[in-house]
């Protein structure tokens, strides 16, 4: 039917109706009704050309209502309409804007976009930026690398720290292997030779098997089931450690088991 709406042609007039020039597209100064046609003559969806042939909307455009009113109104803005003949616009989501009334693009990197915006807002901070495209508020604002989010400001990442990405904070400040750190701080440590600082992001993880306290310089009373000793500068298992002890009983009773299986 919509098919038959845009080939319909009017015999008996010479004038046609095209999109409104969108200077003057609020005048209708080229719509049907200003000829003295019937405006309702080629559909809710179409228009008549001046050959009497009838066309719909154009792209940005929309017919407000199914009524036989013939306005080409332009979309609004944060607003889009791809397709011809449309009845009503498109509204940009959140993480999307309208620079014009064709087409929806994701946020641009540093920027995020409210639903329905024309325009992306840029993170607030200085050195900050977004994970990627498409951010939806300011929420999706982080450090750019080199940066931690510190005192509500990015800060630049002190010596003893890795931080080759975005997105670090106080918490998670990513330490070098040979540093160390209380929890939720920023002042660094050197370990000392007879540590085993491995580094990571997690401040309660930043020593070795068998090591823990400052600076990871002490041996481990019990980690894991087993205990820990200094040995020649460094933390080694027990002997009778609690785990070690387990798995030679286990072995112990299963050996003599599986033979007696065996020669059944």
């Amino acid at each position: 039917m919509e098919k038959q709406e845009r080939l319909h042609t009017l015999s008996r007039t010479g004038h046609s109706c095209h999109r409104c020039a969108k200077s003057r597209s609020r005048q209708q100064s080229d719509c049907p009704e200003r000829h003295g046609l019937d405006p309702g003559a080629c559909g809710v969806r179409s228009r008549i050309l001046g050959s009497g042939q009838c066309i719909p909307f154009a792209k940005g455009t929309y017919k407000l209502g199914e009524t036989n009113r013939t306005e080409c109104l332009e979309c609004p803005a944060g607003t889009y309409q791809p397709l011809l003949g449309g009845s009503e616009c498109i509204r940009c989501g959140a993480g999307n804007y309208s620079a014009n009334t064709l087409s929806c693009e994701p946020c641009q990197v540093v920027e995020f976009c409210a639903a329905g915006t024309t325009v992306g807002v840029r993170c607030p901070l200085a050195h900050s930026t977004t994970l990627g495209l498409g951010a939806r508020g300011g929420y999706d604002c982080v450090c750019q690398a080199g940066y931690f989010l510190g005192n509500s400001s990015c800060e630049v990442c002190p010596t003893g720290t890795d931080c080759s990405s975005v997105g670090f904070s106080v918490a998670s400040l990513p330490l070098l292997p040979g540093w160390w750190r209380l929890q939720n701080s920023t002042q660094l440590e050197r370990c000392f030779a007879t540590s085993n600082c491995t580094g990571g992001s997690h401040a309660d993880e930043l020593c070795g098997i068998g090591y823990e306290g400052p600076f990871c310089g002490s041996c481990a009373a019990v980690q894991n089931g087993t205990r820990y000793h200094r040995s020649v500068g460094r933390c080694k298992p027990c002997e009778g450690s609690v785990v070690p002890a387990i798995i030679g009983v286990l072995l112990a009773l299963g050996i003599p088991l599986m033979l007696g299986l065996a020669f059944r």
